[in-house]
């Protein structure tokens, strides 16, 4: 296998007041016994004030954009809408969730990318994840992973005025050849393993939580690659938190595109 980077994309930090499923769903985040603890996506403001259930791993659909442009590719998607503000998240919920202002929030790509082979998850070859802040076609920071070396990171702030609603977004595709998003892929389950830390004193890091990007994988992959995460991955007792949202499943083929 490869060795590929440990990529750091620090988050850029912003309140919106907006209908998240127009921008893109979030992970909930918050400080629980002084360190950061991921729960349940979220999808609309209205419910933002809501506490979700603990969560390390969460099924990302990679839907393919079709706009006509040099960045059409396979990006994450969680509504149908073919328009750039749909292939947005997840990104990340720390609003009223013990976040101080003015302090950085980092989230990290923890190891390398990998993908189902119906057992375990193992090195794809030359598919890489780019995450991209901003906007597609003029990113503010784009960073992919690669084999070899560090990735770079970016530090940003929490703003003065913390409300139930602030949170970043990031852009995630698919490149098939490592270096371009419109490049073939591989079709399957691919394993993105994320982690958060914070320059907030006394608050540790996250544990690993992951982003299981399906590409045209069936459904019983997507249940057999969550479930061999929480149940080989996620650190007990954190599995016993989400033990009821498993499911098994057969390994989905795979195809090029």
């Amino acid at each position: 296998m490869k060795i590929k980077n440990i990529l750091t994309i620090s988050i850029s930090i912003f309140a919106a007041a907006s209908t998240v499923m127009a921008h893109g769903p979030v992970v909930q985040i918050s400080v629980e016994n002084n360190k950061i603890v991921t729960r349940g996506l979220v999808f609309d403001t209205a419910n933002y004030g809501d506490v979700n259930p603990v969560q390390y791993s969460y099924v990302v659909p990679l839907v393919q954009r079709s706009l006509g442009d040099a960045n059409d590719g396979w990006y994450a998607q969680f509504n149908s809408t073919n328009s750039e503000a749909a292939y947005l998240g997840p990104g990340i919920k720390y609003g009223s969730a013990g976040f101080n202002s003015g302090v950085t929030i980092t989230e990290t790509i923890a190891d390398g990318l990998k993908l189902w082979d119906g057992t375990s998850f193992t090195d794809p070859g030359n598919e890489q994840v780019q995450g991209l802040r901003g906007s597609i076609g003029a990113p503010s920071a784009t960073l992919a992973s690669m084999d070899g070396g560090v990735g770079g990171s970016f530090s940003l702030t929490t703003p003065a005025t913390i409300t139930a609603t602030s949170h970043s977004q990031v852009y995630w595709r698919l490149l098939g050849d490592g270096l371009t998003s419109a490049s073939a892929s591989d079709d399957g389950v691919y394993l993105l393993t994320l982690k958060l830390t914070t320059s907030q004193a006394g608050v540790a890091a996250s544990a690993p939580y992951y982003l299981l990007l399906s590409k045209n994988a069936s459904a019983e992959a997507q249940a057999a690659g969550q479930n061999f995460v929480n149940t080989t991955l996620v650190p007990e007792p954190a599995f016993a938190g989400v033990a009821a949202m498993l499911s098994t499943g057969l390994l989905g083929r795979r195809r090029r595109a």
